[in-house]
């Protein structure tokens, strides 16, 4: 299948959703990530819902992915029903050992129809050498002679369903917003709808926070329609959360301990989802890191750089005032990175409250990054 449009991408799968007919590779990648999460939910629930019961499920991320676990999932006989369902991600798929891929790709080849595997990995993007076809096992099973010379992205490129999500464009986001407002028996005019995108951005995840919260607050009024004043109330402006984002970021850079769970609380109020705030937050050291290579690289006009780097030229002075009290800005945002991937990591797989661990971070980074 050829990732040529978002619309085809979504139709083909909800119709082979529709059909049942799920058994399989898929091969998820892109930027929109509430769409990659969502469709493997969906797969999911009509796996589940085609048995009766729950089915055997299992997850591999990066730190627990191991080839010779994946291999005796795949090939081994469910426990708990007729169908398995097996998701990998945050696999580096690249940079696994040649002994692992080949054992991949002999597990894959040898795959019944009874097991869906959906791996999630931008690795994927890039040129497509073949249309995916539509019985993966069957197919796979021709390539597994020459497994050993095939590389393990290519494999599954010319074997799995290739889906790539992007980023949607501003008028299908509207009618996304209008769909889940009456579906939860409310109305919004496509201007209301749009001013929320002005305010909130495209990412679906960061809009859907917003709903949630426009949601319970119109409801609370007792009110039938979302207004401009609803979003003016409760949706921070997207430059504006961006210099809050700023704020506490600088607190954690600046050892201000006492100052970023503040600003964090103040978050927890707003209900803002702790992956967002740490995607802020990642997203602020990477601008930070942007910003100090320019400098590195000779540039040191605001406007000029903020025209190399897309950045507001106000946010480039903020950056650049941070810059200076750090001696070594590339080491220390180096190590607030690496935090922030650790904490990406404990969020998707610990019991740990989510805002304890956000809590966590900025403490580990209060006293790392200002040494």
């Amino acid at each position: 299948m050829n990732t040529q449009t978002q619309e085809n991408i979504t139709k083909f799968l909800d119709a082979k959703i529709s059909s049942r007919d799920i058994g399989g590779i898929y091969c998820f990648f892109g930027d929109e990530e509430y769409m990659l999460d969502y469709y493997i939910k969906k797969i999911y629930d009509t796996a589940a819902k085609n048995v009766g019961s729950e089915i055997d499920c299992v997850f591999f991320s990066g730190d627990n992915f191991n080839s010779e676990e994946f291999a005796d999932a795949v090939l081994s006989y469910p426990a708990i029903s007729d169908f398995k369902f097996i998701v990998v991600k945050q696999i580096e798929l690249n940079s696994l050992k040649n002994e692992a891929k080949s054992g991949i790709i002999n597990c894959l080849s040898d795959m019944g129809d009874d097991v869906c595997v959906i791996f999630k990995s931008n690795e994927f993007g890039g040129n497509i050498k073949k249309s995916a076809p539509k019985k993966t096992s069957k197919t796979a099973k021709k390539s597994k002679s020459d497994a050993p010379n095939i590389e393990l992205i290519d494999f599954l490129k010319e074997n799995g369903i290739l889906c790539e999500f992007k980023e949607n464009t501003k008028q299908s986001l509207i009618r996304w917003i209008k769909k889940i407002s009456a579906s939860e028996n409310l109305d919004i005019s496509d201007a209301n709808a749009s001013y929320i995108l002005s305010r909130a951005g495209n990412k679906m995840y960061s809009v859907r926070n917003e709903l949630d919260k426009l949601f319970a607050y119109v409801k609370a009024e007792n009110r039938k329609e979302i207004i401009e004043k609803d979003i003016e109330l409760l949706v921070m402006d997207k430059f504006a959360s961006e210099i809050e984002a700023f704020g506490l970021s600088n607190s954690i850079s600046s050892g201000n301990y006492a100052k970023a769970m503040e600003i964090l609380e103040k978050h927890k109020n707003q209900k803002d989802e702790p992956v967002i705030i740490l995607g802020q937050i990642s997203r602020h050291f990477c601008d930070m890191l942007s910003v100090s290579l320019a400098l590195s690289g000779g540039l040191s006009d605001r406007a000029v750089i903020a025209k190399k780097t897309g950045f507001h030229e106000y946010k480039v002075k903020l950056i650049m005032d941070a810059l200076r009290a750090y001696k070594n800005p590339s080491q220390r945002i180096s190590r607030a990175l690496d935090l922030c991937r650790k904490c990406d990591i404990q969020l998707k797989s610990t019991s740990i409250p989510e805002y304890q661990v956000i809590e966590n971070l900025i403490y580990s980074l209060s006293i790392t990054v200002s040494v």
